[in-house]
């Protein structure tokens, strides 16, 4: 299963925002593109779509950035690559009402692909951004970055 580059820094600036949740402290685009190391303009149409979406509030202003728009145990890695890709399949044509132009060489191996597109589905939906932030947290790397200047 592919991930395109706009859904992996989807998921990784929603985890940046998520690690700074406990401080109530908005975090800057800037800064989330430079602890993620995702090109910042690239970044903005991914937060305006995230934002569009309901994951994350944009504050404006001079103290403005984002915030995760509820908590991140609420909030599943599912979700997001869901809004920001559509349904999860396997292959491109192993989705609702595709079925009748498989090629038949390809038929015996569709059972194959819905258990992964299942099993896929399954782990995406059961992760939460705060088991990410926990694990991130186990590994050492875990202290929330200091903004302040």
């Amino acid at each position: 299963m592919y991930l395109s580059k706009k859904i992996i820094y989807g998921l990784r600036a929603i985890f940046e925002i998520a690690r700074n949740y406990r401080s109530g402290e908005v975090i800057r685009i800037h800064q989330i593109a430079l602890e993620q190391s995702i090109p910042q303009r690239f970044l903005e149409g991914i937060l305006n779509e995230l934002r569009k979406g309901g994951f994350i509030i944009s504050k404006r202003g001079k103290e403005g950035g984002y915030l995760l728009a509820r908590p991140p145990k609420e909030l599943k890695v599912g979700e997001v690559i869901e809004f920001l890709s559509g349904p999860l399949t396997p292959v491109s044509w192993v989705d609702e009402g595709r079925h009748r132009n498989i090629p038949s060489g390809d038929r015996v191996f569709m059972p194959v692909w819905e258990k992964a597109r299942r099993a896929a589905s399954t782990i995406y939906h059961e992760t939460t951004f705060q088991d990410l932030v926990d694990e991130h947290m186990r590994e050492g790397e875990g202290s929330v970055a200091n903004y302040t200047i």
